[in-house]
């Protein structure tokens, strides 16, 4: 599977809430194996009602420095994902985007 800068991957977490991140390919290794991501923004694009929304990645925004050297695993039917977790003891995983707006929620 070869992987290009562009690329955008998406995280999906949070307790009592559903919070998407979003990530963008900033370089890739000459190995393929492993990649550097850039967290940016996302952008609203529909509201479906109290608390829900549909959002989308928005790369003007950038935050926080690039997670470097993140191994891309390839999962058994082709799906790509990265884990992009800043702390060592646990996982956050996140996926390539297809394009499609995630929803996300918060009571808050």
């Amino acid at each position: 599977r070869k992987m290009t800068v562009g690329k955008i991957f998406y995280s999906s977490w949070g307790y009592e809430q559903t919070n998407i991140d979003f990530y963008k390919v900033i370089e890739v290794s000459k190995s393929g194996k492993t990649i550097t991501l850039q967290q940016i923004g996302s952008q609203v694009v529909e509201v479906n009602g109290y608390c829900s929304e549909e959002v989308i990645p928005n790369e003007n925004k950038i935050i926080d420095a690039p997670l470097k050297n993140r191994r891309l695993i390839v999962g058994r039917w082709g799906d790509a994902y990265v884990n992009v977790s800043k702390r060592s003891d646990y996982k956050v995983y996140a996926y390539e985007w297809d394009g499609r707006p995630r929803t996300q929620t918060s009571y808050y």
